[in-house]
């Protein structure tokens, strides 16, 4: 083993499963410098005391430090009640139904309310004087080669090793939230306080990644089970997510009032990538709370004097309500703009008409179920084979009611047919 070259060794980590990989750096030397780049490529982090220690771990050790690409960060939090009598009850109404006898039970719910107690205490140290702020802010400054932040708050992996190893098997569901009030502004703060220039910035649920347990390599990175999937004990019916993110912490957080801030966070971005926004209700209120955050975001985030922002991504999730509009949320003033992804969103032909004309780097475009407004798509291209898109390469168009046909009507915007590919496309399907 020991006379194996270290380029054998370093592939066969990459081969490894990511759950294996830490057993394998106690190997040996060359086995633990095989295994450290792939396992501490993607940092799952959330404001908790095991992971703000591994965060800061990470970052002042001069070799490990050098391995961070992505950091994944979910906004779970406690929920801080006025008093614990809340989570007491939830757990004894819990361990009635559990096979043991009285005396493990209460040893068992002592444990819990122990647990408890010490995470809210330590969120009440954390959030005086801005320490989480601060801890974050300083990882980040030594974190040098992170390119990617994901911020998704629908993930049920990051934190789950945590506080099962706290809480054991008792769902703590009941006491988290993913509103974001705290922990997003506290994000924003960190990012803009440290040295670290992000090129992509992902907020949404499951933007990029699919987590399952097969997933190796990323998204079953915290390698136990989630806190949220329900123990054979309990029914489908008895568990739920946290809620996601709130409009109000959007809000908060992508206001113009954190304009220097967002500048300083995102002066170096070169992506970003907006997913849906979970909301409880589809009324006309929320609704336009949902377009207002995303107006918020949009000119915070991305009215920057930056010029290196090539690709947007924006996904509405919400397909049986009205549709956001992209003129509500795509500021003009993009300097580079190369790619851009729709999705579930309403436009009207003279605003991509407006918006195309002022873009011209434009090279790649994908919409899926954009809706035109006040006309149809057909009528929406003959409008755009006025514009001389001349870095233009694909143009694709799919719909929901399509079954998943994709149009790619590139060549007749640039003129090189004659034909509308919807037309065209049409015929085909009858």
């Amino acid at each position: 083993m020991d006379r194996l070259p270290q380029e054998l060794l370093d592939l066969i980590a990459e081969v490894v499963n990511y759950e294996d990989l830490e057993p394998l750096r106690l190997v040996n030397k060359a086995f633990a410098a095989a295994a450290a780049p792939s396992l501490f490529e993607v940092i799952p982090l959330w404001i908790g005391n095991r992971s703000l220690e591994r965060l800061t771990a990470i970052s002042k050790h001069p070799q490990l430090s050098q391995y961070p690409k992505e950091i994944f960060f979910s906004p779970l939090r406690f929920i801080g009640y006025d008093n614990d009598t809340f989570y007491e009850d939830k757990a004894k109404v819990w361990l009635e139904d559990q096979p043991a006898s009285p005396s493990t039970h209460a040893c068992t719910l002592g444990e819990h309310m122990s647990a408890y107690r010490s995470y809210i205490e330590a969120q009440q140290l954390l959030s005086s004087n801005d320490l989480d702020v601060k801890i974050l802010s300083r990882a980040f400054s030594l974190l040098s080669r992170v390119q990617v932040l994901h911020v998704d708050y629908d993930d049920t992996y990051i934190g789950s090793t945590e506080l099962i190893h706290a809480f054991g098997t008792f769902r703590a569901r009941d006491l988290l939230t993913c509103s974001g009030h705290h922990t997003l502004p506290v994000l924003l703060q960190a990012l803009a306080a440290s040295s670290l220039k992000v090129k992509v910035f992902e907020l949404g649920s499951d933007i990029t990644y699919t987590y399952s347990s097969t997933d190796c390599r990323v998204g079953n990175y915290s390698k136990g089970a989630s806190l949220q999937r329900p123990q054979q004990s309990i029914s489908e019916a008895d568990f739920s997510y946290p809620d996601g993110i709130s409009i109000l912490a959007l809000s908060r957080t992508f206001c113009a009032e954190n304009f220097d801030m967002c500048n300083n966070a995102f002066s170096g971005l070169r992506k970003l990538h907006v997913g849906g926004i979970r909301v409880t209700q589809d009324d006309d209120a929320t609704l336009s709370r949902i377009a207002a955050a995303l107006r918020s975001l949009m000119q915070c985030a991305l009215c920057i004097e930056s010029v290196t922002l090539e690709e947007i991504w924006l996904y509405h999730h919400l397909e049986a309500v009205p549709q956001p509009t992209m003129s509500s949320v795509l500021p003009h003033g993009f300097n580079n703009i190369k790619q851009l992804d729709v999705q579930y969103y309403e436009t009207t032909a003279e605003f991509l008409c407006d918006f195309f004309g002022r873009h011209r780097t434009i090279v790649k475009v994908d919409f899926y179920s954009v809706t035109i407004t006040g006309s149809n798509w057909s009528t929406a291209l003959k409008q755009l084979r006025t514009l001389d898109l001349v870095l233009l390469e694909v143009f694709i168009l799919s719909f929901h009611d399509s079954a998943g046909h994709d149009v790619q009507v590139q060549d007749y915007i640039l003129k090189r047919t004659d034909k509308d590919p919807l037309v065209e496309e049409r015929k085909q399907s009858e």
